[in-house]
């Protein structure tokens, strides 16, 4: 019996239908995107503005980035022996209620050092996170599930203007504390309903129980054979190349697009808001009325199309002359489009290409993978920032089509196998 459609748009379809951990899980997410998009923008400020040298800024980041790798490595095995939504409960109290305690009330390093070292910990709890929206849930949805996600985030960054008001109605140190302490109570809520609202799958169950007796570290080290299982295998390691290619293009234009804007093309500071908001925009009214049409097992083509995209906006960056505001603005419509597909792909092929029953370890030693290859490119862009502008956009079009490259082979390897996602 075929299911029920109440709407053609497979987004929304979506949207209505999904029910359990997988509806918790995605309606419960704009009480962490909403303080997250009102905060964030200030965060590097209101760290000088109590007193953090640029030195102390960069080891606090530093800091955080370590954190994640370790807490990457364990957030499978965590996951298995206290089950997913126990896991997840305990770890973003480490990773956000506690950290947002620190930031809100923070004097000085000391405070913003260790706020960094717990909130790492939410890698634990996004292994978790994502087996709750996986687990149980209906495969040929599962793209359309990280787009709603996506979806979330996205709306939830229109409320960032208001910080902007904040600010210049209050000041800065006194709003980013209000801030802090609006986020800590979103993520008591949240954690509370994620907790109280969703259930231990099956497969969780198993885990669980195959985990009793076991220590952390001995887990760990008896996983050994799924790590090398996950390197080993083509279809995995393809899926972590396209993850990490991601990290490494956002982490790169991130950091260093807007000195190329403002440096380079010669462009005032304050236009940057403009293509923040047109990237939003596009984002936005991509994952409703495009994204909702490509289908995983179809994932080639669209796929392909959005890492070549990246190739040439970055290499038509280098074209552009002083002042070119129209250059700037369909470059930023074009990445638009592309990050509105690779985002929810690159999470939903990752997913899907993990074996089932050990998919708690594989995803956790996965993510730690990518970050451990994809944190030294921040240094390496800031390297070429100071010889150039435009050259961490030429190792972003290298990253972009190394991409291009992994999606066509991974496409073929589900072929060679005779496998669909």
């Amino acid at each position: 019996m075929e299911k029920k459609t109440y709407s053609k748009n497979p987004l929304i379809d979506t949207l209505l239908t999904i029910r359990g951990n997988q509806r918790v899980a995605i309606f419960t997410e704009p009480l962490y995107g909403i303080p997250f998009n009102l905060y964030m923008p200030f965060v590097s400020i209101y760290m000088a503005s109590l007193g953090l040298s640029p030195v102390q800024i960069g080891f606090v980041a530093m800091l955080t980035m370590f954190s994640q790798m370790v807490s990457s490595l364990f957030g499978g095995v965590l996951a298995d022996k206290m089950g997913r939504r126990k896991s997840l409960f305990v770890f973003d109290v480490f990773a956000w209620i506690i950290p947002y305690f620190l930031w809100a009330t923070a004097q000085g390093f000391p405070a913003f050092v260790i706020a960094a070292l717990l909130n790492g910990m939410w890698r634990i709890s996004n292994v978790s996170y994502s087996l709750l929206i996986v687990e149980d849930a209906d495969m040929k949805r599962l793209s359309h599930m990280y787009g709603l996600m996506n979806l979330a985030t996205l709306l939830a960054g229109f409320i960032s203007p208001l910080a902007y008001i904040f600010v210049q109605k209050f000041s800065l140190i006194p709003t980013m504390r209000t801030m802090y302490f609006f986020a800590m109570i979103l993520m008591i809520v949240k954690n509370l309903v994620l907790y109280l609202g969703t259930y231990d799958t099956d497969v969780a169950k198993r885990r669980m129980e195959s985990s009793k007796g076991k220590g952390i570290i001995s887990s760990l080290l008896n996983s050994k054979k799924l790590f090398v299982d996950l390197l080993t295998t083509p279809r995995t390691l393809l899926a972590i190349g396209l993850m990490t290619c991601y990290l490494i293009i956002k982490t790169v234009n991130d950091s260093f697009w807007p000195l190329f804007v403002t440096d380079y093309v010669k462009i005032a500071d304050e236009n940057l808001s403009i293509f923040n908001a047109i990237r939003s925009i596009v984002m936005l009214l991509s994952t409703i009325f495009i994204f909702p049409n490509i289908r995983l097992s179809r994932f080639k083509l669209p796929l392909f199309l959005s890492f070549f995209a990246y190739v040439t906006v970055n290499i038509m960056y280098s074209l552009l002359n002083t002042g070119s505001f129209l250059g700037l603005t369909i470059g930023t419509f074009a990445e638009a489009l592309a990050l509105s597909i690779i985002i929810p792909m690159t999470n939903s092929i990752l997913t899907a290409t993990i074996e089932k029953e050990e998919r708690a370890k594989q995803l956790s030693f996965a993510f730690m993978v990518s970050l451990l290859v994809s944190a030294p490119f921040s240094l390496i862009g800031g390297w070429l920032s100071n010889m150039s502008r435009i050259l961490p956009l030429f190792l972003s079009a290298v990253i972009a089509m190394l991409g291009c490259i992994f999606t066509i082979h991974l496409a073929k390897t589900f072929e060679k196998e005779g496998n669909v996602i």
